[in-house]
């Protein structure tokens, strides 16, 4: 319901509740009781005519556990609803863990955001394994300058330093050769 919801309050802001349940089929009471229960993502006037909520800010918090691609599709998905926000921090919970997959779709939506003028913070104070896991691996080797890291970045990188002396770390990250 979030994403038939989003799209036609998208192309069409201030709608009441029951022509959103008119225009795609569904029980006004059922529309209606989404988006009181979704108030993080969408907010009504006096009119109680319903739209996207636009922050300047959005904070993705990624949970505790493994982060495979899917679990960062679905962390990152604020995103899409909050286009003009010019400001996006990322923080990792306790024992969050990421996939390789993942840290590469991460590494690169970091830059993607600054090179569109975004402000990134990426926070791993509360995940110390994370912020370690990250340098080790070489993410914060290709990160962007500009994306400020909480703590602050590694001085020597851990990934060209113990380079190949790991039974723990299979993969990391590299840069990619096109042909000459």
């Amino acid at each position: 319901m979030l994403k038939t919801i989003s799209k036609l309050l998208d192309g069409s802001p201030g709608l009441k509740g029951r022509q959103i349940a008119k225009e795609l089929g569904l029980d006004k009471s059922e529309v209606n009781s989404f988006l009181h229960k979704n108030l993080d993502t969408f907010v009504k006037n006096s009119n109680h005519e319903w739209c996207f909520v636009r922050t300047q800010h959005v904070e993705i918090d990624f949970a505790s556990g493994w982060i495979d691609d899917k679990a960062f599709e679905g962390a990152i998905s604020k995103l899409a609803f909050n286009r003009d926000a010019n400001k996006v921090t990322f923080r990792f919970g306790i024992d969050c863990k990421f996939l390789l997959i993942a840290l590469a779709r991460f590494l690169a939506l970091a830059n993607q955001l600054i090179a569109n003028g975004k402000d990134v913070v990426i926070d791993t104070t509360a995940c110390p394994n994370t912020y370690s896991f990250f340098s080790r691996n070489g993410f914060f080797d290709y990160l962007n300058q500009s994306v400020t890291c909480l703590p602050d970045r590694p001085v020597l990188s851990a990934a060209k330093t113990y380079r190949d002396n790991s039974d723990t770390l299979v993969e990391e990250l590299g840069e990619i050769a096109l042909p000459t």
